[in-house]
């Protein structure tokens, strides 16, 4: 996101600025897949991306991947709120990788997330009665 904001003025970036800035283009790819996914920009064409000034609608961009997460998250909890503990255990997944996932949903705004005593805390903010277009339908 920061990167992102310094060519706000620009209107515009590409992997030269982003290897400019001391970034590499294994980061890049990450970078700008999730940048892209989160609406923050969109492929011009040849490498080069428009900087967004107005977000859209996480459902749209989920991959069906992330769809059987989020299908995987209800089915576990539901509506309760859970941690990323409780995330690694149920669901078998590495630390890294949900950590990731976890993030990547609430930068999405399909999971909440809040400090506890008890530590971060996640909740889903959809369901599949009210927002079924998040949900693999397959499951």
């Amino acid at each position: 996101g920061g990167f992102i904001r310094k060519f706000l003025f620009k209107g515009e970036i590409s992997l030269g600025d982003y290897l400019s800035c001391g970034y590499t283009k294994y980061m890049w790819q990450k970078d700008i897949a999730l940048a892209r996914q989160l609406g923050l920009v969109s492929l011009i064409g040849n490498g080069r991306y428009s900087v967004s000034r107005e977000l859209r609608s996480a459902s749209s961009k989920l991959t069906q991947y992330q769809k059987q997460r989020i299908t995987a998250l209800y089915e576990a909890f539901g509506d309760q709120n859970f941690s990323s503990e409780m995330y690694v255990a149920t669901l078998n997944y590495s630390n890294g990788h949900s950590w990731a996932m976890l993030h990547t949903l609430t930068l999405m705004k399909v999971l909440d997330h809040k400090d506890t005593d008890e530590g971060i805390r996640y909740q889903l903010l959809v369901n599949p009665e009210e927002n079924p277009e998040y949900f693999d339908i397959a499951a």
